[in-house]
């Protein structure tokens, strides 16, 4: 069996040998969730191309090394804890009424991080709202996008919401409030959102 030490940097492609198939250019967090919806039995029909070792490997000899690693992934996806029993998955959808601005915003500065398709920005809020958030600084894309990741730390709790960046005026480019899809920790959310609306009333009493 072929030792090779995969470096989290490295880029692959797939080739599946019975249908002619090639996946391209994955990178490490593609290649290690892509290789855990594989079968035991569909390994062989995979080769790997490493683009930064200029060699081809049979999957089989890397699949161990793949499947044991966890270093360099960005987050794991949501998980059903139950299929169709009507328990709640990780993430929580955020009740998000058809207009943003119908959920009261409260002017606080949060330290967040985005993660947009896998470059990380940190940044900090303007305000937020049970459904929204504003940034402080307008954010620049280099192409568009549907959704992004954004993280807030609350003491030793990490909340992760899937977001959707707003595009105001013609520019679809640049963004500085996010409509927020799903969360989970949807319950930390609110409390949050609790506190701000009692700080504002007693900023005002």
């Amino acid at each position: 069996m072929t030792t090779v030490k995969i470096k989290v940097n490295y880029h692959f492609y797939l080739h599946h040998e019975p249908t002619k198939t090639l996946i391209e250019k994955l990178t490490w967090t593609q290649m290690n969730s892509l290789c855990r919806t594989l079968r035991s039995g569909e390994w062989a029909d995979w080769k790997v191309w490493v683009a930064e070792l200029e060699l081809w490997f049979d999957l089989t000899d890397l699949i161990q090394e793949i499947l044991k690693r966890s270093d360099g992934l960005f987050r794991k996806p949501p998980v059903p804890k139950q299929g169709k029993d009507g328990r709640t998955m990780e993430h929580q959808l955020v009740d998000a009424p058809e207009d943003m601005r119908q959920h009261p915003r409260y002017e606080i500065k949060l330290p967040v991080m985005l993660d947009i398709t896998g470059s990380l920005i940190n940044t900090f809020t303007a305000d937020i709202s049970e459904s929204g958030i504003r940034l402080k600084e307008e954010i620049p894309l280099r192409k568009e996008i549907s959704h992004l990741f954004l993280y807030y730390r609350s003491g030793n709790s990490l909340i992760e919401f899937k977001s959707r960046p707003v595009m105001e005026g013609s520019s679809k480019l640049a963004f500085s409030r996010l409509q927020l899809i799903s969360c989970n920790h949807i319950d930390l959310w609110r409390s949050l959102i609790k506190r701000a609306a009692q700080d504002s009333e007693n900023l005002t009493e």
